[in-house]
């Protein structure tokens, strides 16, 4: 299936790659609307004192793919380098030649024919999932000047762990919730990364930090191609204390995505609040690392001094 990786309608997440070994190149990366009006990813690139590309890079996580493509409009920009880097740290560069002044799809094989240059790790030209870092930077521009508009990256992939994106967030710093200020707000946010119609049965579960389950709820649910959907469960006021929230989604009797997050429910410090040092409340002590990352701790001191 081709599954939506990064839609590019935001650009969180994203960065800058000017490509410092060549110095010379500006450029910058930012929210843009492209000639049709769709809302994009924009790149604008100048090499015209130096450089050899400059594009947006992120951060991904692919656990197996062996296709990549995504949507580009250029003006200026007549070639692309795609660069990918694995688990052990190989980079993998391929490159596209665009037709500037329409929107058009770049498609490449993840194998020696798409991606022919490597270096660095084991330097054999062999993937090695997970792929953890994405370039696409214009490296061809006639006039020096150019820019590009970015949508709708995707991966061909036979894993069917990518076929959902199922997180749960708040919106609290270091997602703590104070006991008088309930009910608690996590949200489940659940995204159908396919290019088709899905259904699916959502279940999910709140346990408190003896793994005593409080609350559960399911509900049958209708995805567009490539839906999202945020649902807020209704929650009573709950005692002190950690609480993990679990969603996972069924097809039939098959787990086809699951997905957890944590938050806690503490008291009000007195001292808590806007120009009284917000930024450093404390909601828990606790020495288990794993268990703190499953409930959601945000921030950590090895000891307790500034």
């Amino acid at each position: 299936s081709w599954v939506l990786v990064e839609e590019a309608s935001t650009e969180k997440g994203w960065g800058l790659n000017a490509g410092r070994e060549f110095p010379g190149a500006k450029a910058s990366v930012a929210m843009g609307k492209a000639p049709d009006g769709t809302v994009a990813l924009q790149a604008n690139v100048d090499l015209t004192k130096g450089g050899h590309y400059a594009g947006p890079e992120r951060w991904v996580s692919i656990p197996s793919a062996t296709r990549l493509r995504f949507r580009v409009w250029s003006e200026g920009v007549s070639g692309l380098m795609i660069r990918l880097r694995d688990m052990k740290n190989q980079e993998h560069a391929g490159s596209a030649k665009l037709t500037p002044g329409a929107w058009q799809t770049v498609e490449l094989s993840l194998d020696a024919k798409g991606f022919p240059s490597h270096w660095h790790g084991p330097n054999d030209g062999l993937f090695y999932f997970p792929v953890r870092r994405l370039l696409i930077a214009a490296s061809n521009l006639p006039s020096k000047e150019g820019r590009f508009w970015l949508r709708d990256i995707q991966m061909l992939t036979e894993d069917t762990s990518m076929l959902w994106g199922v997180e749960v967030h708040t919106k609290q710093p270091g997602n703590i919730f104070f006991h008088a200020e309930q009910p608690a707000t996590p949200a489940m946010h659940i995204h159908n990364r396919v290019a088709a119609p899905a259904q699916v049965e959502a279940s999910w579960r709140l346990v408190d930090q003896t793994g005593r389950r409080t609350q559960t709820s399911k509900q049958a649910l209708s995805f567009a191609p490539w839906e999202r959907k945020i649902l807020s469960p209704e929650l009573p006021s709950l005692d002190y204390g950690h609480y993990l929230l679990s969603v996972t989604l069924r097809s039939g009797n098959t787990v086809v995505g699951s997905g957890e997050g944590g938050f806690g429910i503490v008291e009000k410090l007195p001292n808590y609040g806007p120009k009284k040092d917000p930024k450093s409340y404390f909601g828990m002590h606790i020495n288990n690392v794993p268990a703190a990352a499953r409930i959601g701790v945000k921030w950590d001191r090895p000891q307790r001094a500034w």
